[in-house]
């Protein structure tokens, strides 16, 4: 990508990840349940009651997530990250 950037005549003035490791995992643990439930509730399977718990699972694993984050602070940056935010500008000559 600063490469690109760079042929294109701009450069990376910041170059950061988003989320926390933490929120991140409360994230997909939440889309695991969820599709595992979903698939149950198509085939008819007992785990589908699981959507019970669901409905209560869902908000406090992202909430612990969330408090997670903010208390760890750096702690678990730099692993899993939800993505990158790149700010770029012109060269100053």
């Amino acid at each position: 990508l600063e490469r690109m950037v760079e042929n294109n005549g701009l450069q990376v003035d910041c170059f950061e990840e988003t989320r926390h490791a933490l929120e991140n995992a409360a994230l997909l643990s939440n889309l695991a349940l969820g599709k595992t439930v979903l698939d149950g509730i198509k085939s008819k399977h007992p785990i589908a009651l699981l959507l019970l718990l669901l409905i209560v699972q869902v908000p406090i694993v992202n909430l612990s997530g969330w408090l997670g984050a903010r208390f760890a602070g750096k702690c678990g940056t730099n692993f899993l990250p939800g993505g990158y935010q790149m700010i770029l500008g012109k060269p100053t000559k």
